[in-house]
């Protein structure tokens, strides 16, 4: 073999060798995101759900400040209250002044 030969074909090696490096790198990021999207979406199946009758926000003293719910006829309502508790903003769907 000549020298001319063996440079160039020790080039081509070095440029083989990068490029795998290359699709190594990538096919493990590849694998690893696929990994981690099956991980998360594994959740998405059920995705957590809440369910109340009536959700109460309370100041740090315990005092009711926001009620929504639905009253006994399914009647959708929210009510606002002051520092003190008392009603101050009555909003609702159905027939009359709804009761705190």
């Amino acid at each position: 073999m000549n020298e001319p030969n063996a440079v160039s074909l020790a080039e081509r090696v070095e440029r083989l060798e990068k490029a795998n490096r290359r699709w190594r790198v990538l096919c493990l990021a590849t694998l690893g995101g696929v990994g981690l999207l099956l991980a998360t979406g594994a959740n998405r199946v059920n995705p957590p759900r809440l369910d109340v009758q009536e959700l109460v926000v309370k100041d740090k003293n315990g005092t009711p400040r926001l009620r929504i719910g639905t009253d006994g006829e399914g009647n959708p309502y929210m009510n606002l209250m002051t520092k003190k508790g008392l009603p101050r903003f009555n909003m609702g769907l159905g027939g009359g002044l709804l009761a705190t």
